[in-house]
């Protein structure tokens, strides 16, 4: 309604403009300044209109390709953080081996020397295994 409303005062107030001038122009290109501005006015005008099937798709498609690429991008960043999570889980892992490995040959070194400590505390000492074959 308003925008019938809207079409008839653009188109009353196209003929008066036209009538008062007198200009009729044959070719868009010929236009001369009240011409150009009369085509800029209406071509505002043509954005109120209601979008066409065609425009409306394209709008959805939009719409649709970037919900599409977000989602895409989400599972993207989550890989990625998971992928870092393994990185900084495998160092921390390979910190751990390698702590244990060295205590495990402090252990040992701990033992020979325990051992060797015995040994010469008890060099002046005979140690006889008896068992029974």
């Amino acid at each position: 309604m308003i925008n019938a409303i809207i079409v008839g005062i653009v188109v009353f107030i196209v003929i008066i403009n036209l009538l008062e001038n007198r200009e009729h122009f044959v070719n868009l290109n010929t236009l001369n300044d009240n011409n150009k501005k009369i085509s800029k006015f209406c071509r505002r005008l043509k954005q109120f209109n209601k979008p066409s099937e065609h425009t409306l798709m394209l709008r959805n498609f939009h719409q649709r390709k970037l919900k599409s690429n977000n989602k895409i991008i989400s599972e993207i960043l989550k890989e990625i953080e998971y992928l870092q999570k393994d990185k900084y889980h495998g160092d921390i892992e390979k910190i751990n081996s390698y702590k244990c490995k060295l205590q495990k040959n402090a252990k040992k070194q701990i033992d020979v020397i325990n051992k060797a400590k015995n040994n010469i505390e008890n060099r002046n000492t005979l140690n006889v295994n008896m068992t029974n074959y």
